[in-house]
């Protein structure tokens, strides 16, 4: 498998890729085919995503705010 994939990262920077492009192609190209076979999740969860972390924090601000107004008028 190292052979195959030293050609194919030697055939792609030889039509122009760069290092960068070809690694991130043939990772891609990886990723999918692992998938297939559910050796990685289809998505990571969703808490580990930036996106996620955001909207727990500011989820999180909103119940903060919330509870402070309710014990400064209760």
């Amino acid at each position: 498998m190292e052979a195959a994939f030293a050609a194919l990262v030697t055939a792609s920077e030889a039509q122009g890729w760069t290092p960068r492009e070809t690694a991130a192609a043939l990772l891609k190209i990886a990723t999918e085919h692992a998938r297939q076979f559910r050796l990685v999740p289809a998505e990571p969860p969703r808490w580990q995503t930036r996106t996620g972390i955001s909207v727990a924090c500011a989820a999180l601000v909103l119940l903060l705010c919330a509870a402070t107004v309710w014990w400064m008028l209760g």
